[in-house]
């Protein structure tokens, strides 16, 4: 039986500058498998995986925070199928009403 789960790395441009690129760490079961790019991203999508997670200016810094996240969850004994991958698109990060 297949976990099918995994935290992502989600690589998006800045509202504003194509040129400069934000990171947030989610985690999701049965969608996004290994990663890569998200040619079609759904809004919807994003904000349920990514919408509760801190943006972090680097892609080290999220790695950091996907590592510990990962330690955790393997420390309370559930499987994780994908680890960590990342996945990118070419379009800002939907807006939320936070």
């Amino acid at each position: 039986m297949s976990a099918d789960n995994g935290f992502y790395v989600l690589k998006t441009p800045k509202v504003g500058d194509a040129s400069t690129f934000e990171f947030r760490v989610g985690y999701d079961q049965g969608w996004f498998k290994e990663g890569g790019f998200w040619d079609q991203p759904e809004p919807e999508l994003m904000l349920r995986v990514w919408g509760d997670s801190p943006v972090f200016s680097s892609q080290s810094q999220a790695k950091r925070h996907a590592r510990r996240l990962v330690r955790n969850w393997y420390r309370s004994g559930l499987p994780l199928e994908y680890g960590t991958s990342r996945v990118w698109v070419d379009v800002p990060f939907p807006a939320t009403e936070r």
